[in-house]
């Protein structure tokens, strides 16, 4: 017997991203901060893809460190990149990386996977407005 598991999630991060169709605002960045960012980004992607593997698991020790390495205690990029970044870029930004500080203190408190669960797609939510407000856009500076 197969069982289907479903999960009610409501966020609390602002979406102020245009609906889908209509132009991204650009993300203005010469090649080599397009790179750190663009690393970034995968690296989030990678941390989310050990997140839900240690999910189905219920490896709640991983969930933690993983979470916490996406949280605002990561690597931080360099101040120059950062001074280019728009404020409500930077802003969503903080507002990603502290959901994920929430999910490894909720992941270490013990909370079970369908709230973890939760949590994870509120920290995505930030991703995916992000996504659809910003557009990196090549610079020369």
């Amino acid at each position: 017997m197969r069982t289907r598991l479903t999960v009610l999630a409501f966020s609390t991060l602002p979406v102020t991203a245009p609906a889908m169709g209509q132009e991204r605002e650009p993300l203005l960045l010469n090649e080599a901060h397009r790179q750190i960012v663009l690393a970034e980004m995968r690296g989030m992607l990678e941390g989310v893809q050990g997140i839900i593997g240690a999910l189905s698991k219920a490896d709640m020790e991983t969930v933690a460190k993983l979470s916490t390495e996406l949280g605002m205690g990561g690597p931080k990029p360099p101040m120059e990149l950062r001074r280019r970044l728009p404020d409500e870029f930077r802003k969503m930004g903080f507002q990603v990386h502290t959901a994920f500080d929430e999910l490894a203190a909720s992941a270490r408190a013990g909370e079970d996977t369908p709230r973890l669960l939760n949590r994870l797609q509120h920290a995505l939510s930030g991703c995916t407005a992000c996504h659809r407000k910003f557009q990196i856009t090549h610079a020369d500076y």
